[in-house]
């Protein structure tokens, strides 16, 4: 499938609202973010998912290298930094734990964004067992993902161990990015309109205010309130930053990030770490759970800046496609 430039964008902008939630966006700031953005990375999967006449063995592979290989580097690499920070403050060991290492218990440890990798891992081989194997019990699989997907929200907030409980709702994400492909959703000239994104907007702000009673909603723990109004909205955000993408798909700098968004997504916390570092040593106190919306904006604007110079060097040293960056 030939790369789309506005997908790349929409990656770019995903990203930076990721990373923005995370670095001490107020609880405003952040159910606008939360609302959609992950489901927005596997709706984008999704779109660009292709049958093709390989085994399940050689997809098992390929995803392994592409999601699995980077989920154990970065927890590697992670559990080294915070072994040497732990001994630096605190002259004692950091308290490892190989059930968060692996996902085992729910957790994935202080560089949390790594869930999404396992989880994304575990989607994309359920959907190639189901297109490659059962593509005529389409509506039977829809009642039963959705049925599943309605019963993980019975006990909200619940982490499970390899983000299970999370598989059925990324799943009919999945499913969405897929459909909006083969319908072509994207090309039609009255879904591309002002009126429709404006509509989306519009919509969004309403289910986010009324039908999901304007709460942070997080899908890591399925904490995501009522699911149909979740799901409801989630797509509208999508919609909506897909068709700003579309307009902006010629800025190449949002592509640019878009293309080096799992890099961003494995590293923002070791920025977040240097971050509450720098806020202690400037305050004398330890950094906080939020800050002014001018505050996290800058931080986040200043993380992409240096990504951008650290991205160009090593692909400059011909090192970075060893390391995911493009």
């Amino acid at each position: 499938m030939k790369r789309l430039e506005w997908l790349d964008v929409a990656k770019g902008l995903g990203i930076f609202l990721v990373v923005w939630g995370h670095f001490y966006a107020t609880d405003n700031v952040k159910i606008w973010i939360y609302g959609f953005h992950m489901p927005l990375f596997f709706f984008l999967s999704g779109y660009t998912f292709q049958v093709k006449p390989s085994s399940l063995g050689t997809y098992i592979r390929k995803k392994s290298h592409s999601l699995l290989v980077p989920f154990f580097v970065f927890q590697a690499i992670t559990a080294l930094i915070m072994f040497g920070f732990q001994f630096i403050y605190e002259k004692t060991a950091y308290p490892f734990s190989w059930m968060e290492f692996f996902f085992l218990n729910g957790e994935v440890g202080f560089n949390s964004p790594l869930w999404f990798l396992v989880v994304l891992f575990e989607v994309e081989i359920l959907f190639f067992c189901f297109k490659k194997y059962l593509p005529k019990w389409s509506w039977l699989v829809l009642i039963i993902v959705v049925g599943l997907t309605v019963l993980s929200t019975f006990d909200q907030g619940i982490r499970w161990p390899l983000g299970i409980k999370i598989i059925p709702v990324a799943f009919l994400f999945y499913w969405v990015g897929l459909i909006s492909r083969e319908r072509k959703l994207f090309q039609r000239k009255w879904f591309l309109s002002w009126w429709t994104l404006a509509s989306c907007v519009v919509l969004y702000i309403l289910t986010l205010m009324y039908a999901n009673d304007y709460k942070i909603v997080t899908l890591r723990s399925m904490d995501i309130g009522q699911p149909f109004a979740f799901f409801a909205g989630a797509l509208l955000g999508i919609f909506a930053l897909c068709l700003l993408a579309i307009r902006l798909q010629h800025i190449r700098i949002f592509s640019f990030y878009g293309k080096n968004s799992l890099v961003i997504l494995c590293t923002h916390y070791y920025f977040l770490i240097l971050f509450a570092n720098a806020i202690h040593l400037i305050t004398g106190q330890p950094a906080i759970g939020s800050y002014p919306i001018s505050m996290t904006l800058g931080l986040t604007l200043l993380t992409f800046f240096l990504y951008g110079g650290i991205f160009v060097f090593l692909r400059k040293r011909s090192i970075a496609r060893y390391i995911w960056i493009r």
